[in-house]
C-alpha cells in the first residue's frame, strides 16, 4: 500500500534504459507519470541524475536536452529547457526559467521570475532573482546579485559582491567588480570596467573603454527629464563628457562651448565644465 501511494504522488520517473554520461556521472531521462502544468502524462523530459534533483511538488520540469545534476535541485514552479544545465548545490526554484545552453552551478539560487538564456554562467554563490534576464555569453559568478528587471548580456562579467538591480543594463564586455552597486536605469556597455565601492544609477551611461574605481571617476548631473550631463575617466585617464551639446574629451569640451550663440546657455554649460572639472580632479594642465 505504501508502494502504491508513493507512485501515485510521483509526477515523474526515470527510465533506467535511456541514460547518458555526462561530466563523469550517469543522467537518465525522465518520463512524466501525470499531467501537470503544461506537461502531458507520458511526456519525455530531460535528463536527470537523481531523483532529488527535480521536486514532485509544483509544475518544475526539465525539458528537452537540458540536464541536472550532482546536489542541485529544481523546485516549485521552475523550468529547464533546452540544452541548459544545471549543477553542483545550485537551487532554481519559484518561475526562474533556464534555458538555451545556460550552466548553473556552485551554490548559486535563482529564484522569483529571472530567466538565464544563451550561454550564460551563473556560479559561486552568485544570486540571481526578481525578474532579471542574463543572456548571450555574460559570467555572473562569486557573490554577485542580480534583482529587478535587470539585464546582464553579451560578454560583460559581474562578480565580488556587486549588485545590479532596478531597470540597470550591463552589456558588451563590460566588468562590475568588488561591491560596486548599478540600479536606476544605468547602462554600461562596450569595454568599462567599475570596481571598488562605486555606485552608479539614475539613467548614468558608459559606452566607452571607462575605467571607474570611485566617485572621482565619474560626474553626474540631471538638467530635467531629458537632459543629463555625463562625465567619466578612460582607461588612459582622459575624461569623456556627454551634455546637449558635445560628447568626446573634455579638452575639446570648450570649444564646443564657445560655438553657442545663446550666452545665458554659453555661461551655463561652462560654469557646468569648470564644476566638472573640480568634482574630478581634472587636471587641465596636463590636456
Amino acid at each position: 500500500m505504501t508502494n502504491s501511494t508513493t507512485t501515485i504522488n510521483k509526477k515523474f520517473e526515470l527510465l533506467i534504459y535511456d541514460f547518458i554520461e555526462f561530466e563523469g556521472s550517469i543522467l537518465y531521462r525522465i518520463q512524466a507519470l501525470k499531467k501537470f502544468g503544461d506537461v502531458k502524462k507520458g511526456d519525455l523530459g530531460g535528463y536527470i541524475e537523481k531523483e532529488t534533483n527535480l521536486s514532485h511538488k509544483g509544475v518544475c520540469w526539465v525539458y528537452d536536452n537540458a540536464k541536472v545534476l550532482g546536489g542541485a535541485k529544481v523546485i516549485e514552479n521552475a523550468k529547464i529547457k533546452n540544452f541548459a544545465v544545471v549543477k553542483g548545490k545550485a537551487i532554481v526554484m519559484h518561475n526562474a526559467l533556464i534555458h538555451n545552453k545556460a550552466e548553473i552551478s556552485g551554490k548559486a539560487k535563482i529564484f522569483g521570475k529571472a530567466q538565464i538564456g544563451g550561454k550564460a554562467i551563473v556560479k559561486d554563490l552568485a544570486q540571481i532573482h526578481g525578474s532579471a534576464k542574463l543572456l548571450e555569453d555574460c559570467v555572473v559568478s562569486e557573490n554577485a546579485k542580480i534583482s529587478g528587471y535587470a539585464q546582464i548580456r553579451d560578454f560583460s562579467e559581474i562578480r565580488g559582491f556587486a549588485k545590479i538591480y532596478d531597470y540597470a543594463l550591463i552589456t558588451g564586455k563590460a566588468k562590475v567588480y568588488g561591491s560596486s552597486k548599478i540600479y536606476g536605469k544605468a547602462i554600461l556597455s562596450s569595454t568599462c570596467i567599475v570596481k571598488g565601492r562605486t555606485i552608479i544609477k539614475d539613467a548614468f551611461e558608459v559606452r566607452s573603454n571607462a575605467v571607474i574605481k570611485d566617485e572621482n571617476d565619474m560626474f553626474y548631473m540631471s538638467l530635467g527629464v531629458k537632459e543629463h550631463i555625463i562625465a567619466y575617466r578612460l582607461k588612459n585617464k582622459d575624461v569623456y563628457i556627454k551634455f546637449k551639446y558635445y560628447s568626446g574629451l573634455i579638452n575639446n569640451a570648450s570649444e564646443k562651448i564657445e560655438e553657442i550663440d545663446n550666452i545665458a546657455e554659453k555661461i551655463k554649460y561652462n560654469t557646468i565644465l569648470e564644476f566638472v572639472k573640480e568634482s574630478m580632479q581634472f587636471d587641465w594642465e596636463k590636456v
